[in-house]
């Protein structure tokens, strides 16, 4: 169970310790402060901790070059229309859930008030529009690509299928209550995320695939990243 606990939660802190350490000079030297946030904290410590994790569970079981064959579970072939089915009923039942307790994420947010990371406004500030188009391509190409991905590998491939038998059929709910707090940056969406993540990861666990949750992550966090980009643009 500690073990468990500690590979959900602790790849969640050092992105957040890379962004302390460089959004002061990152926004000194003319870049948004969403470099710091959605480039560099992505690619200096979220996506090389997952995937070392990973690959040195891979090595250890003797796969060799890039196969994470026996490591990623719920690998199963979908049909493309059943894919598509599970990736608009994922959607659907995410948006539901995340409309209907909008206003318990708001309730919460006074109460994280002095919360010390704060990563709103990433391109808020005074900056070149090359600085601008340049870090918010690599960040939509990160946030919606490449992280989605690799997070989708990393929790509902390895870690939900081995979620301890001590938790019994709450298994994929603390999965997601736990996935939510490894989003330390926004504790105020711990409920929300819980419960909104849960469509996901039954729909995982039915299909016995993860390409659905990638797609379903990715269209998330592309709308996420691209609004943002397009409301200060």
């Amino acid at each position: 169970v500690a073990q468990s606990i500690a590979l959900h939660l602790l790849p969640g802190l050092p992105p957040v310790v890379l962004f302390w350490a460089t959004v002061d000079a990152i926004t000194a030297a003319g870049l948004p402060k969403t470099f710091a946030w959605g480039v560099l904290a992505n690619v200096g410590a979220l996506l090389p901790i997952q995937l070392g994790v990973l690959y040195a569970v891979a090595r250890r079981r003797g796969a060799r070059g890039l196969s994470l064959q026996g490591v990623v579970a719920y690998r199963s072939r979908l049909s493309w229309t059943r894919c598509a089915g599970l990736v608009l009923a994922i959607l659907a039942a995410t948006a539901a859930i995340f409309a209907g307790l909008e206003g318990v994420a708001g309730g919460l947010r006074p109460v994280f008030a002095d919360w010390p990371i704060d990563v709103a406004g990433g391109y808020e500030g005074t900056f070149s529009r090359p600085a601008f188009f340049a870090t918010a391509a690599l960040n939509i190409a990160l946030t919606a690509v490449v992280v989605p991905f690799v997070e989708e590998l990393y929790f509902r491939g390895y870690l939900l299928p081995r979620m301890p038998v001590a938790f019994g059929r709450a298994g994929p709910v603390v999965h997601s209550f736990l996935f939510a707090v490894y989003h330390i940056a926004e504790p105020w969406m711990i409920p929300v995320r819980t419960l909104g993540l849960l469509p996901l990861i039954f729909a995982t666990r039915y299909a016995r695939s993860i390409v659905p949750a990638v797609l379903s992550h990715m269209l998330v966090n592309a709308q996420g990243a691209i609004t943002s980009v397009l409301s200060e643009s």
